[in-house]
């Protein structure tokens, strides 16, 4: 098992460094004058803005009533890293520190629990694989919080499958203090919990489930220190009306109608020849990630002995959140967390056929991956 920490850090570090040479080249494309600029440039867009203008105004009045949708713990960490260094690392590259360790971590996590799902190395590779190269992949280097949010998810997972609840409460609680989506890891780790009691809640109902009470105390916390700064303990919530910039974003509990909107915005762009990037990417991208989610949830249902059946749970509850915003803008950089689909592919990888077709998604995921990150670091929009 030990071998898992060293082969998690040299997939880290070569992802990583080969992530930061493509983005400064396609910078240096995009007009940085300089490998220096281009090296701070091409992590620093769309989002990252909004994580450093967190970190100088940590939610105060002062600061943007927007800023409350973007959640602490990254922001945090990244201070936390150039405090420590008395200052001498600045934030893009905190970022870029904490976000190689937390793929370190991910990854090694992603091997851990491909393996109890199957024996086959040729499998796990593939399943790793798939993960490092889907489109939405390269968030996890880019001055977002991503990749910590896998990690922390990823352990949170591996832990339960370990029956250790104590981790899992502690986990899920910083976790809760990430982003929103965290409640479907908490719904997952319950899940398999119940599975280890076969599904009967009276014995389920003993001692260690109290440790789940931890999981929304990060979010509690956040909240509190909202309520102290700002007098709005949901300011998080509330920060969606605050700006123009997510007016897209409308609840709609008709998720199938949300679907049909985006397929009929696609059917439309191809039926008058104006099948644009907007569409591609706000549109076609997360459907696509979408249909791959729901796939790959029912057939986890399949899986031996009952144990892929949180995962399928836990992915068809991941397809009702995303979509519950009347659009499916960003959906494929929500699903990237979504182990559902890495185990699934790794349990389908039996013949040679099925490795053929599994490898060539992959290689197609990595070159939309690829086409995604250039656009995002010339600033245009990719999820």
């Amino acid at each position: 098992m030990s071998s898992d920490v060293g082969i998690g850090l040299i997939i880290a570090l070569v992802w990583q460094v080969a992530m930061t040479i493509i983005g400064i080249f396609f910078a240096l494309r995009s007009g940085s004058p300089s490998i220096g600029d281009a090296f701070v440039s091409h992590m620093n867009h769309w989002d990252a803005g909004w994580y450093q203008h967190v970190l100088t105004y940590a939610y105060s009045p002062q600061g943007s009533p927007a800023a409350p949708a973007f959640y602490p713990l990254f922001p945090a960490l990244v201070g936390l890293v150039s405090f420590l260094s008395f200052g001498l690392i600045d934030h893009m590259i905190a970022g870029l520190i904490i976000n190689t360790a937390a793929l370190w971590l991910a990854t090694i996590a992603l091997i851990r629990i491909l393996r109890h799902f199957t024996t086959l190395r040729s499998a796990i590779v593939l399943g790793v694989a798939l993960f490092l190269c889907f489109p939405a992949a390269f968030f996890m280097h880019v001055f977002y919080g991503e990749a910590i949010f896998v990690a922390l998810g990823l352990w949170a997972y591996l832990f339960a499958l370990q029956r250790r609840w104590w981790v899992v409460g502690a986990l899920l609680a910083v976790l809760s203090a990430a982003r929103l989506p965290a409640v479907l890891f908490m719904a997952l780790c319950a899940l398999e919990y119940l599975r280890t009691y076969s599904w009967k809640i009276r014995k389920a109902l003993n001692p260690h489930a109290l440790w789940f009470l931890l999981a929304p105390l990060g979010f509690i916390l956040y909240g509190t220190y909202l309520a102290v700064v700002r007098q709005d303990f949901f300011a998080m919530f509330h920060a969606y009306a605050a700006t123009n910039d997510w007016s897209y974003e409308v609840f709609s509990p008709n998720i199938f109608a949300t679907i049909g909107g985006s397929i009929s915005v696609i059917v439309g762009g191809v039926a008058s020849r104006q099948l644009n990037y907007d569409i591609f990417v706000n549109d076609f991208v997360p459907l696509v990630a979408l249909m791959a989610l729901i796939v790959c949830s029912i057939y986890c249902f399949k899986l031996p002995k009952g144990r892929g059946v949180p995962l399928g749970i836990f992915g068809l509850l991941a397809t009702i959140m995303f979509t519950l915003n009347g659009n499916t803008v960003s959906v494929h950089r929500y699903i990237l967390p979504c182990v559902v689909i890495y185990v699934a592919a790794a349990a389908w990888h039996r013949r040679s056929w099925r490795s053929v077709i599994l490898w060539g998604i992959a290689l197609a995921s990595l070159v939309l991956q690829l086409y995604l990150y250039m656009k995002f670091v010339s600033d245009v929009f990719a999820g």
